[in-house]
């Protein structure tokens, strides 16, 4: 097995679904959090001069979609067939989609208005549209077993609730979904030992 070690900034953001997927496959990794004051000196040293970067056996994986499916191919979280494969892939892009447009950055509090209204309208569609698929569906997980699309809902609903914590609740199968993932028993424990941090 290899020995990885994922490196960030100290928040959630773009690594903390490969931190989900290390947590429930029970994989031991380093966790390197780089404040934003060390991050210049560190910079040169990675591939693209950006984080998250997953370093396995020393060598380095940059960007966080290259990242989170390396580890669901590894870890047997990406779907039992390539068809399953690409749909999970293309649900997670939806929901990326939807949520990248929150304005996490923003300080021009009109501008931040703006942009979060335009966001939510974003979002109503994307999960209501998954929404009603999964309810329909009568499954588990958004697939016959737990992919990395559940863990992926998850980091997205903490990003939107960032903005609103209540907003999920317009969803309610996928909250429901949200509330089983929180509760398996690897994903628990991480949830409860990780670093709070904002989003």
């Amino acid at each position: 097995m290899p020995k990885y070690r994922l490196m960030y900034f100290p928040i959630k953001g773009r690594a903390e679904v490969a931190r989900l997927i290390f947590a429930q496959a029970g994989q031991e990794y380093e966790d390197l959090r780089i404040s934003s004051s060390d991050w210049p000196a560190k910079k040169p040293e990675t591939p693209f001069g950006q984080m998250p970067v997953l370093y396995i056996d020393d060598k380095p994986l940059p960007q966080s979609d290259a990242i989170v499916r390396y580890l669901a191919r590894e870890f047997k979280l990406e779907g039992p067939d390539s068809m399953t494969t690409a749909y999970v892939d293309m649900l997670v892009m939806s929901m990326k989609e939807a949520v990248e447009k929150l304005p996490f950055m923003e300080k021009d509090e009109e501008k931040k208005k703006k942009a979060k209204e335009a966001a939510f309208e974003k979002i109503d569609f994307t999960f209501g549209k998954i929404e009603k698929k999964f309810k329909d569906s009568g499954k588990e997980f958004l697939f016959k077993e737990l992919t990395y699309a559940d863990l992926y809902l998850l980091q997205m609903s903490e990003a939107i609730g960032y903005f609103d914590k209540d907003l999920m609740k317009k969803f309610p199968s996928l909250d429901a979904l949200i509330a089983r993932v929180k509760n398996l028993p690897n994903i628990k424990n991480w949830l409860e030992k990780r670093p709070n941090t904002d989003f």
